[in-house]
């Protein structure tokens, strides 16, 4: 799934999404790996 189509599913923009998801990476929440999203425990 592309940001952009993450971000219309959640009524946001694509570069928001691009953001949040660099904040929550950056803060440890999830990892990112290729196409493939990890919520971390």
């Amino acid at each position: 799934m592309i940001h952009e189509d993450l971000g219309s599913m959640i009524g946001s923009s694509r570069s928001t999404v691009t953001r949040l998801l660099k904040e929550l990476e950056n803060e440890g929440a999830i990892i990112r790996k290729g196409k493939t999203i990890v919520v971390v425990d």
